[in-house]
Formats: C-alpha cells, structure tokens, sequence
C-alpha cells in the first residue's frame, strides 16, 4: 500500500486496491477518498495535485491527477508501461517505471499539469522502481544501479557501477 506525505507533513494519502484517500494527520480525518478506477501501484503528495498511478483490468495504464483540496479529477498522462514511482519537484512531475510494448524502461519528465508532451524522457536497460528529490537533483533507483538525473534536461550527473540498495545510499546522503 503507497503511503506519501505533504511537504508540510500535515497531510497523507494512502492507495489501497483502487483507491487512494486522504487524510489530515493530526486528527486522522478522512479528507475524500478517490476510486482511481485501477489498481493504484504509486501516488505522490504533490502542491496542487495528488498523482495517481495504476493499471486497469483491460491494460490500460495512466498517471493520474487529483487537486490536493478536495480529490476532483484533474488530469491524467497514458504512460503505456507499469508505473512504479512518481515524484514532484517544482513545476515537474517525474514518472518511472516498466517496459512498454518497446521494451522501454523510462524515467519521463512532464510538467506538474500532467502535459500531453513530456519535456524529456531517458530510457534505461531496466525498470525504474524508485525516484527521489533534492534541490540538487533526481536520485533514480533502477533494478541495478543508482543514478543522479539534472532535472533540467534529463542528463545523468553520476551512477553507481553496481547495484547499491536505495535506502543505504538515501542514509549514507542525509547522515
């Protein structure tokens, strides 16, 4: 079950199954529930919006968004491959995931109103399966390697040349 909190962390979404609720954390009320109309594999807390990312019985897979206030449906992005990760860092939303029908393994980036046109995309040998944000960059943790991303252009400032497990390299960062 995807947990993810609000910068301000006053706020949570947890996706369970189809749904992803919200809920505000000092009370625990439920602020709206949302049927994604998909099994949800990720979701992220963003300023304005809450991502949503699943697969549909008929194969159908897409990222979609909600407004953070009252869960109304804003917009969505047809991903074509399994997302496993979504992460917004200032006007971008960074979608990772699985192969599409191409075999692609692709960290895209779109603007945070889930834009038709991606501003950029990279294609890795293997599946995206965490993504993660400073103001230095985007950290991308595929199934064998950890990568520094320059969220400008897409470029890759450094990787790792073996498979060094995310939440180490996330603790060996911030202590």
């Amino acid at each position: 079950f995807p947990v993810t909190i609000n910068s301000r962390g006053d706020y949570c979404a947890v996706a369970y199954g189809n749904y992803v609720d919200a809920f505000k954390i000092s009370t625990g009320a439920r602020l709206w529930s949302v049927d994604h109309g998909a099994t949800v594999r990720a979701v992220w807390f963003g300023r304005t919006y809450v991502y949503l990312a699943g697969e549909t019985g008929t194969g159908s897979k897409e990222v979609r968004s909600v407004y953070v206030v009252n869960g109304t449906s804003a917009n969505s992005y047809a991903h074509g491959a399994a997302v496993y990760a979504i992460c917004e860092s200032g006007e971008q939303v960074f979608i990772g995931g699985a192969g599409g029908s191409g075999g692609s393994h692709e960290l895209v980036a779109l603007s945070t109103s889930l834009g038709a046109t991606p501003n950029w995309a990279i294609s890795y040998a293997k599946d995206v399966i965490s993504i993660g944000t400073d103001e230095k960059g985007i950290y991308v943790c595929t199934e064998d390697n950890v990568l520094s991303i320059d969220r400008a252009d897409g470029s890759t400032l450094w990787e790792t040349d073996r498979f060094i497990p995310a939440g180490y390299l996330v603790k060996k960062l911030t202590v």
